[in-house]
């Protein structure tokens, strides 16, 4: 099943030769969550790595992502599970460079220039 997911590129780390036959490529996606910003560590594998080469820190995407998972039985005998996000494409949205809006902490609204009592029909 494929996700999407939108925010600004907050870290974009070198893609790591694993194995002879193996790449990853990190990064992170800050978004806001209500009232906290969430950091979201996502990777790109093989072919996919290159996807990042034309991207800044800064830039806002949206990334189409599947969720892998894995089960590894480790030599103590220990079962361990791995899940990794997998990015499989990455699209540089309008208005690149900027931080993602910030919450309101409790503050009062914006004012909208029209009064609060009025019905608007």
């Amino acid at each position: 099943m494929a996700y999407e997911l939108q925010g600004r590129l907050f870290e974009i780390f070198d893609t790591q030769q694993i194995t002879d036959t193996f790449k990853k490529r990190e990064f992170v996606v800050e978004t806001t969550s209500g009232m906290y910003n969430e950091y979201i560590k996502m990777q790109s594998v093989q072919d996919k790595c290159d996807l990042l080469d034309s991207m800044n820190k800064g830039d806002q995407v949206k990334v189409s992502f599947d969720l892998r998972g894995k089960l590894v039985n480790t030599k103590d005998g220990r079962q361990v599970y791995i899940t990794n996000i997998n990015a499989w494409k990455i699209d540089r949205q309008s208005g690149g460079n900027s931080a993602p809006q910030q919450p309101n902490y409790g503050q009062e609204p914006p004012a909208s220039g029209g009064d609060y009592d009025d019905v608007p029909f």
